[in-house]
């Protein structure tokens, strides 16, 4: 749930604006002013209540101007949204303050939420990195577990690693662990996990911590709230955080997307897997992910294969990444339930990827290495992608 304060000096705006968030199911007003309160009472609910938004009357302009000054000097970063039953006057709260349009509606309320919510957090979290699949079966979850190992092993920090596909997840069963709790029912009371028991939601491996589905059908389906929620403290809990995304954007996981400090699309070297890579490039910018934040990682790679700098010109995008196909030792890691071998090319480029992660100066992708061919595999893959976007 979105945890309010609401202030307001008449009973009918505090009546309109309490049913206005039970309707909306996914606000909740903690602690309602009515009438508005002294500084020292304000102050108090600010330094012990853990809220997400204020919904302020400003129906009585100068004393909701001193409110709101009061507001910020305590907690800067705490959204405020103005309301008022007529006209609200909002423009002496500065150019970041969100009011609510009339006719009042539980939708306005929570469009106009999200967005005071997501303008106090203008940057994403540098340490949050969100890992989807161009198609389903590209390797993302693989990349995922397996670099989340090596920033543990080699790089010696602390690693959360999400599986955000609740439908189809399947690193539990890769690597032979289960939670206590299932990601689902962690995103469930993700707006209190400061008070959670913590290692009840998470299923250790290797130094890493992982938050799995149980891929239970019925399971409510998570807010865009829930991700907010979680990101907020699990960045702050672990050194990096890879979140493990299906390959389909909706509403919810698209507040990972907006989090992220880079959104990776892992995809192959063929034709279909690279036509869906720029489709899913289409999405992210849809769902208002900056293109300077989207990476390419380029699995299963072949020397015959396309170049990443071939890959880098047909999808505009930058390949970050690449990982030599070794289908052999991926099976022998998932038959053992663990990570793929220490000694392996495939691990060795695992391991180049987590240092770029963990801050090296070293690239993980050394594009002199490569050198560019245009072949007909490059010219028949061009073609194709050039026909899709045109259809």
């Amino acid at each position: 749930m979105i945890h309010a304060l609401l202030i307001t000096n008449e009973a009918e705006s505090a009546d309109l604006i309490g049913r206005l968030a039970r309707h909306s199911e996914q606000v909740t007003v903690d602690r309602l002013f009515c009438p508005a309160p002294k500084h020292p009472e304000l102050a108090l609910v600010l330094n012990t209540l853990a809220l997400d938004v204020v919904l302020l009357d400003v129906t009585r302009h100068d004393e909701a101007v001193l409110l709101h000054d009061q507001i910020k000097q305590r907690n800067p970063q705490l959204p405020v949204v103005g309301f008022s039953l007529s006209e609200p006057r909002m423009a002496a709260f500065g150019p970041a303050a969100f009011s609510l349009s009339l006719p009042l509606s539980p939708r306005a309320l929570m469009e106009t939420v999200r967005k005071a919510i997501r303008a106090s957090r203008p940057h994403a979290y540098n340490n949050v990195f969100a890992i989807l699949p161009a198609k389903a079966g590209a390797g993302a979850s693989t990349i995922a577990m397996n670099v989340a190992a090596q920033l543990a092993s080699s790089y010696r920090q602390s690693i959360a690693v999400v599986d955000g596909d609740l439908r189809s997840g399947m690193l539990g069963d890769c690597l032979g662990i289960r939670p206590q709790q299932s990601i689902a029912e962690t995103l469930g009371l993700a707006d209190l996990a400061n008070t959670l028991i913590w290692p009840r939601h998470v299923a250790p491996k290797a130094g890493v911590d992982f938050l799995l589905t149980n891929r239970e059908p019925q399971a409510a389906r998570p807010a865009w709230h829930t991700y907010h929620h979680l990101l907020a403290f699990i960045s702050r809990r672990y050194d990096r955080v890879l979140v493990d995304l299906p390959e389909m954007v909706d509403d919810a996981n698209a507040e990972v997307l907006e989090s992220a400090a880079r959104v990776y699309i892992a995809t192959t070297p063929e034709f279909l897997s690279l036509t869906l890579a720029r489709q899913r490039i289409v999405e992210m910018e849809a769902a208002h992910v900056d293109r300077s934040r989207i990476r390419i990682l380029l699995n299963r790679w072949h020397a015959r294969d396309l170049k990443p700098k071939d890959v880098t010109d047909l999808l505009g995008c930058p390949v970050e990444a690449v990982f030599p196909n070794d289908y052999s030792a991926v099976r022998a890691a998932i038959d053992q339930r663990t990570f793929v071998e220490s000694k392996t090319r495939l691990s060795s480029a695992y391991r180049a990827f987590a240092g770029f992660l963990a801050g090296s100066d070293q690239p993980p992708l050394d594009l002199e290495k490569f050198s560019s061919f245009l072949g007909s595999l490059r010219m028949s893959i061009a073609s194709g992608l050039r026909s899709s976007t045109a259809a």
